[in-house]
């Protein structure tokens, strides 16, 4: 995020070097952060894409490529406008609203309105629905922007808290399209692979490298977020001191001032550190607890989803096995990853308008403590000999009565912290749900259709079609990190999914299921075997499969 939005609470707290004898302007630009933010995403989300390259050797839809290039043509129109945002609000002088809202709407246009021929699949995904939610969510607040008048400092702070939403919004929408895109290239790239005579050698390290690039991605925009952090923490600090040590030097060219009006400016200063400080402490141990929560959710998805994928991949070698399951199967691993990477990548930007708006709060508070503070000082300093003793002794209650008021300030970073793991957590638990869904959807699969060929094998007598079982559950459990407590975790879920709801009352999204082509028996007799093998399992039994009702077949 930028570097802003995290330092906004103290960069009030700073007073200009140079002199304080008329209240600090704000440029419009400092009520932005994320414009910044905004052009950073957009520049390597471009460059993302532009490494994309499609295979030439594999037949694909022609709406892949068209997908492809609408992104790009998008991400460039958002950039132009965005960098016409940061010209126009530039400028020192009072501007018209006019090129602004030129300039969002163009920003709406390419992001909200572009047809980027997303496949049918793409929109069974939750995070489809998380990018329309945000599209609607910018389109309103882009249609409510005033369309005439002139952005001023009395009145930016309003105006463009509204225009900052609108940025935050599309930054996430520009994330999740990126990712999204490079995706859904991967998967019909893997889909065409998968129906050619002969599957590629490099299909395994084909798909890895696609894994790898994709969590590569998402966490550049995580660590965008964590390095504007880092910056803006220095300035923050960096700003506080030097606001003390202009009060300071005020007093240091005073020396008829009294001890008691030294006393009340320095614990003034000194509680203005504390805040700072503090402040700082709170951010750094809330965004570390994230980041490392981060970290091992973006490993333990790529794990899973390898894992998962390299079980059904370990049947194309060195005869392919069960390709039915397969074909369904390794697609649906592979957008699984790449959403809900996605997603994640999204809670940051979720829980950012709560620090915001306080930061806005505050940093108006403290603007107008550093203009008292300074201008009192300088009534302290100019009084008339025969009424310094008033004066001093109002210079002293109104610090000390800053200094409270300092003291009182407190940001929520509970509110803001339960925001971000809130987000972080649920969308966790989604994906550990739908891992355990999609392993347990494979295993069966694979079982129904190897019952079915040992009872083609004896019923015809001929020999050698009974296959071998990979188990992807047991794969996943046992290469995933804290394997015991995962295993409880996904008993918990799964028990939590078959009341089709989770720990929190959160409806979960729909189930995928196999294809009656791929997964249901075409013999009776191997359909109550596999039932009768199911209702004895140790493991509850999914809700959403049954034993269907098969029509005997006459023998031929």
């Amino acid at each position: 995020m930028n570097v802003k939005l995290f330092s906004v609470v103290v960069f009030l707290l700073a007073y200009p070097g140079e002199s304080l004898t008329e209240r600090p302007a704000f440029g419009a630009l400092d009520y932005l952060p994320g414009l910044e933010y905004f052009l950073q995403v957009l520049r390597s989300s471009s460059q993302s894409l532009a490494h994309v390259e499609l295979d030439a050797t594999l037949w694909l839809p022609a709406s892949v490529s068209k997908m492809l290039d609408n992104a790009r043509v998008a991400l460039r129109s958002a950039t132009l406008a965005a960098q016409n945002i940061s010209a126009v609000l530039g400028q020192e002088e009072a501007m018209e609203v006019k090129p602004l809202v030129t300039a969002l709407h163009a920003i709406r246009s390419s992001l909200c309105e572009t047809d980027f021929h997303f496949p049918e699949y793409f929109y069974n995904q939750t995070v489809a629905e998380e990018i329309e939610q945000l599209k609607s969510s910018l389109s309103e607040q882009v249609d409510s922007v005033p369309l005439e008048g002139l952005v001023r400092e009395s009145s930016v702070g309003w105006d463009l808290q509204l225009v900052n939403g609108v940025l935050t919004r599309a930054t996430s929408v520009a994330m999740s399209t990126t990712l999204v895109v490079r995706q859904i290239v991967a998967v019909e790239q893997m889909k065409a692979s998968l129906k050619l005579l002969f599957i590629p050698a490099k299909l395994d390290e084909t798909v890895l490298q696609d894994l790898l690039d994709i969590g590569s991605q998402a966490r550049s925009y995580n660590g965008m977020y964590r390095e504007k952090l880092n910056s803006g923490s220095e300035t923050f600090l960096r700003v506080a001191t030097g606001g003390n040590l202009v009060l300071q030097s005020v007093l240091t060219s005073s020396p008829g001032l009294p001890q008691t009006v030294r006393d009340a400016v320095v614990a003034f200063t000194s509680e203005v550190l504390r805040f700072t400080q503090h402040s700082l402490a709170e951010l750094q141990s809330t965004t570390n607890a994230a980041d490392a929560t981060f970290d091992e959710l973006f490993q333990s998805t790529l794990y899973a989803a390898y894992g998962l994928e390299s079980s059904a991949m370990a049947m194309l070698r060195p005869l392919p096995r069960n390709m039915a399951c397969v074909r369904v199967f390794l697609p649906l691993a592979h957008t699984l990853a790449g959403t809900r990477l996605a997603s994640f990548a999204l809670c940051n930007n979720e829980a950012s308008g709560l620090l915001y708006q306080q930061g806005m709060q505050y940093r108006e508070q403290l603007r107008q403590l550093q203009q008292n503070a300074f201008d009192q000082l300088q009534v302290a300093q100019a009084c008339d000999p025969a009424n310094c003793h008033a004066v001093h002794a109002e210079t002293t209650g109104l610090f000390n009565a800053m200094t409270e008021t300092v003291q009182g300030f407190a940001p929520d970073f509970d509110t803001y912290r339960g925001l971000l793991f809130d987000c972080i957590n649920g969308k966790a638990e989604a994906t550990l749900a739908s891992v355990i869904d999609l392993a347990y959807n494979f295993n069966h699969c694979v079982r129904l259709r190897e019952a079915e060929a040992k009872l083609v094998s004896s019923n015809s007598g001929v020999s050698g079609l009974c296959y071998s079982s990979v188990s992807s559950v047991s794969f996943l459990v046992d290469n995933t990190p804290s394997a015991g407590a995962r295993k409880g975790a996904g008993k918990t879920l799964y028990d939590a999914r078959s009341q089709g709801q989770t720990a929190k009352g959160d409806h979960l999204p729909p189930l995928v299921l196999w294809p009656p082509s791929v997964c249901v028996p075409s013999s009776p007799a191997v359909a109550e075997q596999v039932c009768a093998e199911s209702a004895s399992a140790t493991r509850p039994r999914r809700p959403s499969f049954s034993c269907p009702a098969f029509p005997v077949h006459p023998k031929r």
